[in-house]
């Protein structure tokens, strides 16, 4: 074979069997404890990052409710084609709060921004749980992956010892075949084992608003501990899920008897009136209620 084709063939066989971009990439998870995890969810978590927004929407709704309603400045134009006359107004209008609407409706809107508030924190402990879950799963999984490797390496020796003794007449090829199959089945549950694995650190990659940067969990896998007791015998804190249900009761409550409220909205207007009939005008003005 020529010394060029030669030159060629190793080119494009290093180049075939270079790691490509996407499959390095896989293998570059950062490693997290649980805590240092815990707190990068706090502050990477789009969805804790979603529910804050909302808690500070409802929060800035509440002033809107507080505001004075604005007046009101309209012009008004009144002509008879072919009679002359016509009548002009400028008025000057505001609504008036006899009945407390306005102070009702802001209670309203703080007991809705409340009830938001509880459920956003209902929530953020929800995510907290489910991430824990899952670096738990992460932790599972890559001790099961090591595992498996660890007791791969003395599998992997004993088959090639039996394999060359075989070779040579000093052990049966059965045995060697069967602890070569035994390899086999090990090989296979440790490629599972890595693809559970790598699915699991993408998941906590996820969990931190980057699925394409995986997680790897160092922390060893946690044995289940017991709920500690209320402190001095007390009541435990109240959960956040259930403060929201009755502050969503109390803003309803409160709506409603805003809506029984009787007194009607009330506006007052000045203004000025000119009228023409004729040769003749004048200037007056209008009071309306």
């Amino acid at each position: 074979m020529p010394a060029h084709r030669s030159c060629v063939l190793v080119v494009l066989g290093v180049a075939l069997c270079a790691p490509r971009p996407g499959s390095a990439r896989a293998d570059e998870a950062r490693s997290l404890d649980e805590a240092t995890f815990l707190a990068e969810l706090r502050t990477r978590s789009p969805r804790l990052a979603a529910g804050a927004a909302r808690a500070r929407a409802a929060d800035a709704a509440v002033g809107e409710h507080g505001l004075s309603p604005n007046p009101s400045l309209a012009y008004e134009r009144e002509h008879v084609p072919g009679l002359g006359t016509h009548d002009d107004r400028l008025r000057l209008s505001w609504p008036v709060d006899l009945s407390g609407r306005r102070d009702a409706a802001l209670a309203v809107a703080r007991l809705a921004a409340d009830a938001t508030a509880a459920e956003v924190d209902a929530d953020a402990l929800a995510v907290e749980l489910d991430a824990r879950v899952a670096y738990a799963v992460a932790a599972a999984a890559r001790e099961r992956h090591d595992a498996l490797a660890a007791a791969r390496a003395p599998l992997a020796e004993i088959t090639a010892l039996l394999a060359e003794r075989a070779r040579a007449g000093d052990a049966a090829t059965y045995d060697a075949d069967r602890v070569a199959l035994e390899l086999d089945l090990v090989d296979d549950e440790l490629r599972s084992a890595a693809r559970t694995r790598d699915a699991a650190r993408a998941a906590l990659g996820g969990w931190l608003g980057d699925a394409a940067t995986p997680v790897d969990a160092t922390d060893d896998v946690p044995l289940p501990a017991a709920a500690p007791d209320a402190p001095d015998g007390g009541d435990a804190a109240p959960r956040a899920d259930v403060t929201a249900a009755h502050r969503r009761g109390d803003a309803a409550r409160a709506e409603a008897r805003l809506a029984r409220r009787g007194l009607p909205p009330l506006e007052l207007g000045l203004g000025l009136q000119w009228s023409a009939a004729g040769d003749d005008d004048g200037l007056g003005y209008v009071v309306t209620l």
